[in-house]
């Protein structure tokens, strides 16, 4: 890797390399002008890029002050080079307060859109390892939230936070990356942004609750779009633990429910699939509605000839009966073609693609011509938002009752925990429980061992 020319006016102390996320890059520190500086090799291009976001951005708390570029070097005031985390999405000026369930305050939390506020905070909260039933009174609960608002930074790249050696004040040296495309890492709070005369505008708990929200949003976005690895596992931590923090807040009759440590999103993912981090293909829905890889293989076992999985998804239980040495043929069908072709592909990754048939197709139609020794089917509940009370047959996106009535051979149904048992007179029901003894869902059977 060669380094760019140093013009001749800076002089040299210290040369070195510093490796970032975008690659290795060339920094110096030394004298401009009489004064300490650092200097960061990133090429003319970019470094015009840098200065130009310095002008839209000077005047922000986390700006370095005195940035211009220097032919291929980006110069800045003498800076510590560090990884300290990241700074915050800032909010700044004009104060807010308002009164709201959170669910509406996040919103209100929100950057603009086209800087990362388009993510649904709460769907992407529901999908953490957190107790539902407290997550569901928080976000119902009304409180009031006293926001800051201004100008956005918008992101910083984390290779580039440093810390300003003469005032110890936290900035960032890459602004183009702020300026354009936000936080490939978790932001900070910028709390110098909060002054004391601030504070007393506003009750001081209606500005941390308005801290908590932003922090909340950023540390969502970022493991909504990060790709799978430490940044989002840290993004994931950030997010479980503020709302757990807020969680434990609520009144103990509010709480109700017991609280678990909440499981890391790698370690969740690998119990949907033990191959989960060899690609395995998925979308949101099918990710959520995916049966976790030992609770497949238990609805699997028994079974035996020629076996219909009647609502694949993205192929966890067709995976799981191709598994099954007594099972002599798999048919794996869904109304998405999308999905078919993500359970074909991880198939492939277990490599028992060759002992299923994957079929585009509804349900209905199959099995009224078409003859299995089993069915397996695990009817859509609702979603993330299914009635945790009582579930009825009626209540689940599949006509139950017709399926049932093409074949009276053996049968497995994946149900959820509250569905109306009496419903289904003529089956057995079994709580299944994962490996940490947490009730997933409820096994209905009939006819199979």
């Amino acid at each position: 890797m060669t380094r760019p020319a140093i013009d001749p006016s800076i002089e040299v102390h210290e040369a070195s390399i510093l490796a970032t996320n975008e690659g290795t890059k060339h920094v110096v520190h030394g004298i401009l002008d009489g004064a300490a500086i650092t200097a960061i090799g990133l090429g003319a291009t970019r470094t015009r890029d840098e200065a130009d976001a310095a002008v839209r951005l000077h005047d922000h708390p986390l700006a370095p002050r005195n940035a211009n570029a220097l032919g291929e070097w980006w110069v800045v005031p003498r800076v510590r080079l560090g990884r300290r985390g990241s700074a915050l999405e800032a909010i700044d000026h004009a104060h807010e307060t308002t009164e709201d369930t959170i669910e509406r305050l996040l919103e209100h939390a929100a950057p603009a859109r086209d800087r990362g506020g388009n993510v649904d905070v709460v769907r992407a909260l529901r999908h953490l390892e957190l107790p539902r039933g407290p997550l569901d009174r928080w976000l119902a609960s009304i409180e009031r939230a006293s926001f800051v608002r201004g100008p956005d930074l918008g992101g910083l790249d984390p290779a580039f936070l440093a810390i300003d050696d003469e005032s110890g004040r936290e900035v960032s040296l890459s602004l183009r990356r702020a300026r354009l495309d936000g936080l490939p890492e978790l932001d900070r709070a910028a709390e110098e942004l909060f002054t004391e005369t601030e504070r007393a505008a506003a009750e001081d708990d209606a500005i941390e609750l308005a801290r908590d929200l932003a922090r909340m949003h950023v540390s969502v976005r970022e493991l909504v779009r990060a790709r799978p690895g430490t940044l989002r596992d840290r993004a994931t931590a950030m997010a479980t633990e503020r709302v757990l923090a807020r969680l434990m807040r609520q009144r103990p009759r509010e709480r109700r429910a017991p609280f678990r440590d909440p499981e890391p999103q790698r370690v969740r993912r690998q119990r949907l699939f033990s191959r989960f981090f060899e690609g395995i293909r998925y979308d949101d829905e099918g990710l959520y509605s995916a049966t976790p890889e030992a609770l497949a293989l238990r609805v699997a076992a028994g079974l035996s000839g020629r076996v219909l999985d009647a609502t694949c998804g993205i192929g966890a239980i067709a995976i799981a009966l191709a598994r099954n040495a007594t099972v002599r043929e798999v048919v794996a069908i869904d109304v998405s073609a999308e999905r078919v072709e993500m359970a074909r592909h991880n198939a492939r990754l277990y490599r028992v693609n060759d002992r299923i048939a994957f079929v585009v197709a509804d349900v209905l139609d199959v099995i009224a011509r078409e003859r299995f020794d089993a069915v397996v089917i695990d009817p859509p509940w609702g979603g993330r938002d299914y009635d945790r009370t009582r579930t009825a047959i009626e209540d689940l996106g599949l006509d139950l009752r017709r399926v049932l009535a093409h074949h009276r051979g053996a049968v497995r149904l994946k149900l959820p925990k509250s569905f109306a048992r009496e419903e289904l007179p003529d089956f057995a029901f079994e709580e299944l429980a994962d490996e940490r003894g947490v009730v997933k869902m409820l096994l209905a059977s009939r006819g199979a061992r």
